[in-house]
């Protein structure tokens, strides 16, 4: 049996239950680790994974990224994270954000922002109604109303 299928299986047991807590390591087939994710509060509706106060961090050659929020929707089988309620996301070399929600593609390492957020980028601090960000390039969309500005401060 697949890693892949056990980690489906064992969520389909525990589909509906409640725990104190939660935590996941997920690895690549060559034995690194990719991300880890933490919360309080556990409720298993197989594959997602709801939790409280989530911790989330994705380990990047650049430096890992931490995400907090208020609460958050693990898809294991989609390896989707959606992170709500004043979102927060640090460590990365030179960029945050703040917002109230993120959907990020944990393997694409591509952040969504629904809707409105804040970001300060390599000197400059970006508002926006909505848009993403690739981790893997550094490259943002922002669509509609959208605010540049230059500051020397960085994040």
């Amino acid at each position: 049996m697949s890693a892949a299928a056990a980690n489906e299986g064992l969520l389909n047991m525990l589909s509906g239950q409640v725990a104190g807590n939660f935590k996941y390591h997920h690895y690549d087939s060559g034995g690194n680790l990719l991300w880890i994710i933490e919360g309080d509060t556990p409720v298993v509706e197989a594959p997602v994974v709801k939790v409280q106060a989530p911790r989330l961090v994705l380990i990047q050659p650049s430096g890992n990224a931490s995400f907090k929020a208020g609460t958050a929707s693990y898809d294991t089988v989609a390896q989707t994270c959606s992170l709500r309620e004043g979102v927060i996301v640090e460590g990365m070399e030179s960029t945050s954000f703040r917002a109230s929600s993120v959907d990020l593609a944990l393997e694409q390492k591509v952040l969504t922002f629904p809707g409105p957020f804040h970001a300060l980028h390599g000197g400059f601090r970006i508002a926006s109604k909505k848009g993403s960000f690739n981790m893997n390039t550094g490259n943002f969309k922002t669509e509609g109303s959208s605010q540049l500005e230059y500051t020397e401060t960085k994040p």
